[in-house]
């Protein structure tokens, strides 16, 4: 399948009275910030009879292309958050709830679908205008030959396809070094499936074997998280490779993006978008989340409105639709004959947590693995850019994002120079203008967010604390918990120095001390 993708080729861009003909849009970012709404009025925007018409012939309006994971799915509308009929203001939408809840849906097969309607758009003379939460098919789309994401359902049937069936001299090696122990466990992997309830025993075992035949893949997922260790041993096992040198063979034949395209980051600041998120939640409540996710489940389960007590039967919460945050939060609620007012809370407060952790992980794949690829491919040129808009300040989300984002996508389509995406917002400045990408592609990649153990604040060594370097580091390190831990510890070293000082000095001093018999 991944050959398939790889064959598909974009023709060079080519030009129409000085505009190009194959554009792409890319609206990304974190949930809450106004995806969809800056889509849709780029593509009014874009259409020759508006008032603000900013698009040259032979463009005529915009497409919304869907790119969330979770909306391709049909009906849930509330829980996916899915646009709504009203939104759309006319705007066509693809890519929008063409499957069914229990189906599997890669990355691969939306990116054969997304060129699809891309090209599509192009022959209509429709900029289409990519838009989603799920940042790496974005970067799937745009960068071809590249595993972007280790973590996928796809990840070792694609390593699989690329392999050569010969096992490397340096990861034959490693694998003859292993302990017995570890060595069985490479032969009997765990059922991903079960990852999450994973004994915290088993969980160091596997990272430690991930460690010992593939540091640098090891060095970047925390020993707790089974399911990224256990996706990157199934690539070893089943195509003996390393996944981090499948990343670096894709990224020497790695080809320009397929479109010449234009990324717009919504941002907005966790102080300000995390109570938005919360007050989200509970009007999705209002509309009817919860006989949304029990309609669903009973689907799921086969069974009847009336038989609550017998749907508690697990359902896969990493398959399909079910992964949308919302369902495993509320199944023990939903799970039980007659749930007190406090469990509804409990759950409520956990969709909460978890979309607040579900828009930091959003913003940490765009740092740490789309910046570093656009980067790479704007330095050669190859017409790939990025604009982060502030979406902080609803109060000033016209002027900030879609004045900001209408300007720059008439210079875009036009053809004129574009201004420094760091000179749109101090947002920008300091999200774009430091440490943005040092190294590009898989080597990039590789080399952030590797972790380190905290020994100081580690108490049981097969249980370690386990830090990303860089800013959480830093975090961390300032935190009062670590600095006790840490003067602690130094003080433990500097008596055990200072006691072993001493001994030094009274073995010196009864070696130098002459004895009462050689006193004459």
């Amino acid at each position: 399948m991944l050959r398939q993708l790889h064959s598909i080729r974009r023709p060079s861009p080519r030009r129409f009275m000085g505009t190009l003909t194959q554009p792409l849009v890319c609206v990304i970012g974190t949930t809450g910030t106004g995806k969809s709404q800056l889509a849709v009025d780029l593509a009014l925007a874009l259409s020759q009879g508006s008032k603000t018409a900013i698009a040259p012939q032979p463009w005529n309006g915009g497409i919304v292309i869907n790119s969330d994971a979770m909306q391709v799915y049909e009906g849930l509308d509330i829980v996916t958050n899915k646009v709504t009929g009203e939104e759309m203001k006319g705007v066509d939408h693809r890519l929008l709830g063409i499957r069914k809840p229990g189906e599997e849906y890669f990355v691969s097969q939306w990116v054969k679908d997304a060129i699809m309607e891309i090209d599509r758009c192009h022959e209509e003379n429709k900029v289409p205008i990519i838009a989603g939460g799920t940042a790496y098919w974005v970067q799937h789309l745009i960068f071809p030959n590249r595993l972007v994401s280790l973590s996928d359902s796809e990840a070792s049937e694609q390593a699989q396809e690329a392999s050569t069936g010969v096992l490397s001299s340096d990861l034959a090696m490693a694998i003859s070094l292993l302990p017995p122990k570890l060595l069985d466990l490479l032969n009997h992997l765990p059922d991903r499936a079960n990852a999450d309830s994973c004994p915290p025993e088993l969980a160091f075992d596997l990272h430690s074997l991930l460690s010992q035949l593939d540091p640098s893949t090891g060095s970047r997922w925390h020993w707790k998280d089974t399911r990224k260790v256990l996706r990157s041993l199934e690539i070893i096992r089943d195509a003996g490779q390393r996944a981090s040198d499948v990343m670096l063979q894709q990224d020497e034949v790695a080809g320009k993006p397929r479109y010449p395209t234009l990324i717009f980051w919504l941002y907005a600041r966790s102080e300000r978008l995390n109570p938005r998120l919360d007050d989200r939640v509970d009007k999705m409540v209002q509309k009817g989340l919860l006989h949304e996710i029990s309609t669903a489940r009973e689907r799921a389960l086969g069974t009847g409105v009336n038989d609550r007590a017998s749907r508690t039967s697990p359902i896969d919460y990493t398959q399909g639709i079910y992964q949308t945050i919302g369902f495993k939060e509320f199944d023990e609620y939903l799970s039980a004959s007659d749930p007190p007012e406090k469990l509804l809370q409990q759950c409520l407060e956990k969709m909460k947590h978890s979309t607040r952790k579900y828009a930091q992980r959003q913003v940490k794949w765009i740092q740490h693995k789309l910046l570093p690829a656009v980067k790479s491919q704007s330095d050669a040129n190859t017409g790939t850019s990025i604009y982060l808009l502030d979406a902080t300040e609803l109060e000033s989300w016209q002027e900030h994002v879609f004045d900001e984002a209408q300007d720059i996508l008439g210079d875009f389509l036009n053809q004129r120079p574009l201004k420094d995406p760091r000179g749109v917002s101090e947002s920008a400045f300091e999200m774009l203008g430091g440490d943005v990408a040092v190294l590009g592609g898989a080597a990039g990649v590789l080399v952030s967010r590797k972790r380190v153990i905290c020994t100081a604040c580690t108490d049981d060594p097969l249980c370690p604390v386990m830090i990303e370097e860089g800013k959480e580091w830093q975090s961390h390190a300032k935190s009062r918990a670590h600095r006790h831990r840490a003067g602690r510890e130094r003080r433990i070293e500097q008596q055990m120095e200072a006691r072993e000082e001493k001994r030094r000095e009274r073995a010196m001093g009864r070696a130098g001390t002459p004895s009462l018999a050689n006193i004459s």
